[in-house]
C-alpha cells in the first residue's frame, strides 16, 4: 500500500514540475523568474532523480524550460549545459535516430548564436 502512495506522490510531483516548465516562454520578465526561481531547483532534481516517471516529451521539455530559465536572465552557460544534458540524455534514452536528436541540436545551436558563439552554434546545425 505504501509504494502506492509513493508512487502517486512521485506522478504528482512529475506532472506539476513539468506543468511549470511549460509555461516558461523565451522571453521572461522579472517577475516571471522571480516566479519560477523557486521551482527551478526542484525541476533541476527531476532531472536527475524522478526521470523514470517523465514521458520522453516531457524529458525533453523538462530541458527545454530549465534552458529557458536561465536564458531569459543572460546566463546562457547555464542554459547550454542544460541544452547539451537534453542532447545527451535523448540520445541514451531515444536513440541517435530519433527526431528529437535534431529538435536538441536545433536548440543548442540558438543557445551558442544568442551568445554570438556562431561558429559553435554552425557545428550542431550541419
Amino acid at each position: 500500500m505504501q509504494s502506492i502512495e509513493v508512487a502517486q506522490l512521485n506522478q504528482a510531483f512529475t506532472s506539476t514540475m513539468v506543468s511549470i516548465t511549460k509555461q516558461i516562454s523565451k522571453l521572461l520578465t522579472h517577475e516571471l523568474i522571480m516566479n519560477f526561481s523557486l521551482a527551478i531547483p526542484h525541476v533541476e532534481h527531476l532531472t536527475y532523480e524522478f526521470d523514470e516517471w517523465l514521458s520522453n516529451e516531457d524529458l525533453i521539455q523538462t530541458f527545454v524550460g530549465l534552458a529557458r530559465f536561465y536564458e531569459g536572465q543572460g546566463a546562457h552557460n547555464q542554459a547550454i549545459n542544460w541544452r547539451k544534458r537534453c542532447l545527451s540524455t535523448v540520445s541514451e534514452k531515444l536513440g541517435e535516430a530519433d527526431p528529437n536528436i535534431i529538435a536538441s541540436l536545433n536548440n543548442l545551436a540558438e543557445s551558442y548564436r544568442l551568445q554570438g558563439k556562431y561558429k559553435e552554434a554552425e557545428s550542431f546545425l550541419l
